[in-house]
């Protein structure tokens, strides 16, 4: 049968008062520490704020002893999970006497996998560029019946030559392109509508 939480953090008690004050716990001798903590978290008031759970406690590191607090540091990958490359880093002060969190904070992130190396856009606008100007079918442009206007695709021109990246840079890399297309285009004479969208002058319109 499992421990009842008030009876486990009664062992926790008993487990941190064996250790000097400003006791730090290594890699090697915490897991005994962060079972006894899983154990009782559902009776330490606050425990559950940043959507924080007993299971994710197996990622806690730096844990010290500095009675009645024992504070430790924790990546919390949801932001992660969501498309940064990003862990945030948090720490935690929980009173043991008091049963309940007293203070949490974020100190940082840890990036998760590298940055995906800089894409230049200027090859992909100079294509997208030309293929409007030649009038052509593209699954990368919509055009208007008469050939009048186009509204390009840019997030699909992204994924088509770069395939999946994190949100972030995706979100960027669209930004920067949308950037070089809208330079070219209105160097080539066509008329900027907002969101994507280019008008050719009137005289040039219908060439196809």
């Amino acid at each position: 049968m499992t421990d009842k939480p008030d009876q486990v953090i009664g062992e926790l008690r008993q487990y941190l008062a064996r250790f000097a004050p400003r006791h730090r716990f290594r890699d090697h001798d915490s897991s005994q520490l962060i079972g006894l903590l899983k154990g009782c978290w559902s009776s330490i008031g606050g425990s559950y704020e940043e959507a924080m759970a007993e299971h994710k406690l197996e990622r806690a590191y730096d844990l010290e002893w500095q009675p009645p607090l024992l504070t430790f540091r924790i990546e919390r990958h949801g932001s992660y999970m969501v498309g940064s490359n990003r862990a945030e880093k948090q720490w935690w002060e929980i009173d043991i006497d008091q049963a309940r969190v007293v203070e949490l904070g974020t100190h940082g992130y840890r990036q998760v996998v590298p940055n995906a190396p800089r894409f230049d856009v200027k090859p992909l606008a100079e294509e997208i560029v030309g293929i409007a100007c030649e009038g052509r079918d593209d699954e990368r442009l919509r055009w208007a019946a008469d050939r009048s206007r186009v509204t390009l695709n840019l997030a699909k021109a992204l994924d088509l030559a770069t395939g999946p990246s994190p949100n972030q840079t995706r979100e960027g890399r669209r930004k920067r392109l949308a950037r070089a297309v809208q330079e070219l285009m209105v160097a080539s004479g066509w008329l900027h509508q907002g969101r994507n969208i280019y008008e050719r002058p009137s005289s040039t319109s219908g060439s196809r």
